[in-house]
């Protein structure tokens, strides 16, 4: 597993710093975005079956479910963890189409015999 990772890395390092860094970013911003929702979801499922059946107990658990579940949606919310995702996702994909159409546009050129320019005659 830590060898396909390393080849990965090995793969991206012809992109250059850019596309490695905007790639780590949005990595770490989609990590965040999707732990910070999944938590929030399983807070709010956990508070709805406190709800459901607990008859007569204190809703104390209800309470601090909602309350983390409120505290993290502001956390999204503030730091725009989705938004970032998309953003620096967007940059690296770029990077790699420009990467991609620059050798394309080379590769082109070199498979093309090379004509030398005539001179066009002068006109009288």
């Amino acid at each position: 597993m830590q060898q396909n990772t390393k080849l990965e890395l090995d793969e991206y390092k012809h992109f250059g710093e850019l596309f490695i860094e905007a790639d780590r970013l949005s990595n770490k911003n989609q990590k965040f975005y999707l732990s910070f929702r999944f938590t929030q979801m399983l807070l709010l499922t956990l508070s709805t079956l406190i709800a459901i059946y607990s008859h007569g107990f204190t809703p104390i658990i209800f309470i601090i479910c909602v309350s983390f579940s409120l505290i993290l949606h502001l956390i999204i919310r503030i730091y725009n963890f989705d938004k970032s995702w998309y953003r620096y996702r967007s940059l690296a994909e770029s990077i790699k189409s420009a990467s991609w159409q620059f050798i394309m546009r080379l590769i082109q050129k070199s498979s093309q015999p090379h004509k030398t320019p005539t001179p066009e005659p002068p006109q009288t």
